[in-house]
């Protein structure tokens, strides 16, 4: 069983990716962001709790396939790692890392990591069985 399943890193990106774009789009009007930059950590409840269901559909989307029931978790781990990038990328790029960008991305890892491996935990409890 391989350990990098670059597929399931890219699923986790584009995942992280689209939710940052509802995010940005939707932030005056779903978020009341006021003058706060869009980003899912600058909201309250809202903004978090989308970024956690698109990162858990990309979980539950990389692990489903997977044979046998452990490789389900490492296909989690790598779609959080994917997920993990483009956050990066994205709070580096066009929000601004800020001062604090560290304890913000180690939130963002946090969020990634939960959400994808919760789904994969899951898929391969249902596998095991």
């Amino acid at each position: 069983m391989k350990t990098i399943h670059w597929g399931s890193a890219a699923v986790g990106a584009v995942a992280f990716v689209l939710s940052h774009l509802i995010v940005f789009l939707r932030w005056q009007t779903w978020f009341e962001g006021g003058a706060w930059t869009p980003w899912f950590l600058n909201d309250g409840a809202g903004a978090i709790l989308l970024t956690a269901v698109c990162l858990f559909i990309a979980g539950l989307a990389v692990s489903v396939t997977a044979r046998p029931a452990r490789a389900a978790l490492v296909r989690g781990v790598n779609a959080a790692v994917g997920a993990s990038v483009a956050m990066t990328v994205v709070l580096v790029a066009f929000v601004g890392a800020g001062t604090i960008f560290p304890i913000v991305l180690a939130a963002g890892v946090l969020l990634a990591t939960v959400s994808t491996m919760t789904a994969s935990a899951l898929v391969a409890m249902v596998k095991s069985r």
